[in-house]
């Protein structure tokens, strides 16, 4: 027998959507979805079938920028080549490690699978018609040159310290960025490990020449855990003469020196960074960072330490959190502008005294100009001779709107994707450790009312929970990468999906159009709506959204039948947008019910309950918006009163099987929401919070 607390039973209720301020959310399962799978038992031609049961890691997926219709995925000891569309597989290449490294991984204490092994973690379209790819080489990082038609080899294979981890279930960011660099050269930079017991952490660019110059590599010193202190990367981006790079890492800051506090970060180096002096010729000068803030504002700010993913558009960045908390763990996004983190950038900086205690660096123990000014590098017009002292920004880079925009307690979210922003309105797609994808709705609109967002619908993508390792997106479709499978989602062919009954599932989509003519839900790609078009367009604030979806002819009335001295529930239809104040009133005269404990109750969904229901009670109900008298529901009440043993019987078996149903469906959500409870993530390996 397991007990719950109240407190904890409570948490459960609210993240299951019991009670509270709780959106209608649409739940697709794998057969209401248009799903392509390619998987361990998909047959590619050229390469060996894996060996029944065997898992082949498809943890990195990449939509090529020069073939059209081209998803590579790299996987264990292998990469492929798919048709992103189809899902089938165009061409194959096995990319077994050296056997000698393979018996000396072991050797050293991992195991053989899936340690010592080749994991492709980067896979760059660099020079034309080759990928530079790399793997994990069984703890002993390779590079390939391969033919991206063929995926022959093309050049020699390279050890590649510092271009991909050694550890298969590590962070590592890589990014190929082909201007502004010295000489303008095409250039990669990475983030991962450089070394095998994980001592050397490196945000790196390798050597190369342009026109004639050679340039050395740059990177962290990997000496002083002022600059990365054991951190997991999770992106990288190119802002124009800078490069940004996204990680969590243990924060060295952090007061409580036996606490081991996990921060995320955001830092920046400048492409045209030469270096120093000879001693300090290979590392950046310009190196910086800070931490990104997003908490729950408070008396003490509930905050959400661990980065897991990063998303940009535009100017503006989305970031997925997570916190491990004593009883349940939850994830929240947050927003960042850029102009916010060049802000922080460009204040103070931090220093750590001899005593262990940090404090603000002044303008004058920083004399201009600063070694992280882009500008200066980028001029040449002034030649630095050795490192500067401090790395750490005394600011914090805060989220826009000071908060989350959409936090969930008892659900790790571990990827994102953003869909294109359409006159304001945009979905967020969220994968968590289950293999569950949240389809999230943001609507920007008046300074009053800046912004919203609705938790829209839930797409179950497999049939048996695996966490997603990989989440991408490419116009109508997304690609999700598990440990077993790789799997696309066409997300035009949800819209048909939604029935009268979800007609909110179709406005609260930026990709759908609602018909109100003949009551069906189109992608906006392909569909036109001559009359009755209702979309996220005409969303301009909460009352829009109601005005909208208030449509007569969907509104039916409901019936209900309950025995005397028994409890009535009377709900809001279920298409409608779930609002509070709401009245219900009884009667054609429109009498407003008087509310009390022991009567009449309105949750704050909006449902009415009725206790000790009797032949008075019988009637028709109508629930309205307290301020404009919107019609929300229209419920009919039949009082029964049992005449037979049978029909009393009957009445107990009803009352039966509806608690049957609730106790199934909060047995469901108890063993989502709890499955995850011990204060700790599903790890695969115990020096990181999440995979790649």
């Amino acid at each position: 027998m397991v007990w719950i607390t109240i407190p904890i039973l409570i948490w459960i209720l609210a993240s299951c959507d019991y009670f509270g301020n709780a959106q209608p959310v649409t739940y697709f399962q794998t057969h209401d979805l248009s799903v392509r799978y390619f998987n361990d038992s998909t047959s590619c031609d050229g390469i060996d079938a894996p060996t029944s049961g065997q898992t082949l890691y498809f943890r990195h997926l990449v939509l090529s920028e020069r073939q059209h219709d081209v998803l590579y995925v790299g996987a264990m000891n292998r990469i492929y080549k798919l048709n992103k569309t189809s899902m089938e597989c165009m061409n194959a290449k096995e990319l077994f490690p050296d056997q000698r490294q393979k018996e000396r991984c072991h050797v050293q204490g991992k195991r053989k699978v899936p340690d010592c092994q080749n994991h492709i973690r980067v896979i760059m379209e660099w020079e034309p018609g080759e990928l530079f790819v790399c793997g994990t080489g069984a703890y002993s990082p390779i590079g390939y040159h391969l033919d991206e038609v063929s995926l022959n080899m093309s050049g020699s294979t390279s050890r590649s310290l510092g271009m991909c981890p050694f550890d298969p279930l590590d962070n590592a960011t890589s990014l190929l960025i082909d201007n502004g660099n010295p000489g303008n050269a095409t250039v990669p930079y990475f983030g991962t490990y450089s070394d095998f017991i994980k001592n050397s952490p490196l945000f790196y660019r390798p050597s190369f020449s342009a026109n004639g110059t050679d340039y050395s590599e740059k990177g962290t010193d990997t000496e002083d855990i002022k600059w990365l202190n054991f951190p997991q990367f999770v992106g990288s981006f190119d802002e124009g003469n800078e490069v940004y790079t996204f990680f969590r890492e243990t924060a060295i800051e952090y007061p409580d020196k036996d606490a081991h506090k996990t921060y995320s970060r955001v830092a920046k180096v400048c492409k045209n960074d030469l270096g120093g002096g000879y001693s300090s010729k290979k590392k950046w000068l310009s190196f910086q960072k800070a931490r990104l803030n997003c908490s729950i504002p408070g008396p003490e700010p509930y905050a959400f330490d661990q980065i897991y993913d990063i998303y940009k558009s535009d100017d503006m960045y989305f970031a997925l959190f997570f916190r491990e908390g004593e009883n349940l763990n939850a994830s929240a996004l947050c927003m960042f502008r850029k102009a916010d983190i060049e802000r922080t950038f460009a204040g103070r900086f931090q220093e750590k005294m001899r005593s262990g205690t940090w404090h603000t660096v002044s303008d004058a123990d920083n004399p201009a100009p600063r070694r992280d000014n882009c500008t200066v590098h980028d001029l040449g017009l002034h030649k630095f001779d050795s490192l500067s002292k401090y790395q750490l920004m005394d600011g914090n880079v805060n989220p826009l709107y000071d908060r989350p925009i959409y936090y969930k307690p008892g659900v790790q979210l571990t990827r994102l994707v953003v869909g294109r922003e359409i006159n304001g309105s945009r979905n967020i797609y969220m994968a968590s450790d289950m293999g569950d994808i949240y389809d999230l709705f943001l609507k920007t609109y008046h300074s009053s009312k800046t912004f919203t967002v609705v938790l829209n619908a839930v797409y179950s993508i497999f049939e048996s929970p695996q966490a997603v390792r990989n989440l991408q997106i490419q116009k109508e479709a997304l690609y999700i990468g598990t440990d077993t499978s790789v799997a696309r989602v066409d997300l035009d062919a949800v819209c048909d999906k939604f029935s009268r009954n979800q007609i909110d599932g179709c406005v609260l989509n930026s990709r759908c159009i609602w018909c109100s003519t003949n009551n069906t839900c189109i992608p906006q790609s392909i569909g036109v709506c001559e009359n009755g078009r209702i979309d996220s367009n005409l969303i301009t604030d909460t009352s829009t959204i109601l005005k909208s979806l208030n449509i007569p002819e969907v509104l039916q009335r409901r019936k209900r039948e309950v025995a005397v001295s028994g409890d009535a529930f009377l709900p809001i239809e279920d298409h409608v947008y779930r609002v509070s104040d709401v009245v219900w009133t009884k009667g054609t005269n429109g009498t407003i019910l008087a509310l009390s404990p022991e009567k009449f109750i309105v949750s704050k969904r909006g449902a009415l309950f009725i206790r000790n229901v009797q032949d008075c009670d019988r009637g028709n109900y109508t629930a309205e918006k307290k301020d404009d008298g919107r019609l929300l529901a229209k419920v009919e009440l039949d009082v029964k009163n049992p005449n037979s043993e049978k029909e009393e019987e009957d009445e107990w078996i009803q009352y039966f099987n509806d608690w049957s149903a609730t106790f199934g469906n909060l047995k469901s959500c108890w063993a989502k929401t709890m499955g995850n409870c011990s204060g700790s993530p599903k790890l695969e390996n115990p020096q990181t919070s999440h995979a790649p």
